[in-house]
């Protein structure tokens, strides 16, 4: 009895593939994309081009990447755990000089100016962050351009939410 305990305990620890943690699932092979191009917008010279399917009249929106001036691809935006259904589609600023981005489903929001899109997409820090109310971890939503340097989101994860207000500098 102990022996085939030993020889099943063997073949678990084996069968792990390596030192991944139990819960990590090794990756599959990766399918090719049959997403496509599914809303652009433009903004001076560059334009936001979301990818995913049309399904039932809705927009099920799996990514989205800038083309930039100068640049030969066009560059992917990584982002948190935002669910691609929840991404908004106006993302620049009235005059284009800004892009408003939401980093994942709790926030933080990015601003970043479009001259620096390029490197922020790249790993660059965004040039604000907005947070809740004094910085706090509370989640944001709601964020939306009101003028070229104006932004209006909401905070708060209970009732009722604050309302929030950013200046571009």
């Amino acid at each position: 009895m102990r022996r085939s305990l030993v020889a099943l305990a063997l073949v678990a620890c084996s069968s792990r593939g390596g030192d991944r943690s139990p819960t990590e699932r090794p990756p599959g092979p990766s399918a090719p994309s049959t997403s496509e191009v599914v809303e652009t917008r433009q903004c001076g010279e560059v334009v936001a081009t979301w990818r995913g399917h049309r399904v039932e009249g809705r927009r099920d929106l799996e990514s989205l990447a800038f083309t930039l001036p100068g640049e030969a691809a066009p560059l992917p935006w990584t982002h948190g755990d935002l669910d691609p259904p929840h991404w908004s589609l106006d993302v620049f600023a009235p005059d284009c000089g800004h892009v408003l981005l939401w980093w994942s489903h709790t926030g933080p929001y990015h601003v970043v100016a479009t001259a620096r899109l390029g490197a922020y997409l790249r790993g660059a820090p965004p040039d604000h962050e907005l947070r809740g109310r004094d910085g706090d971890s509370a989640p944001v939503f709601d964020g939306a351009w009101v003028d070229a340097r104006t932004i209006r989101y909401r905070s708060g994860c209970c009732d009722p939410p604050i309302d929030l207000q950013f200046t571009v500098p």
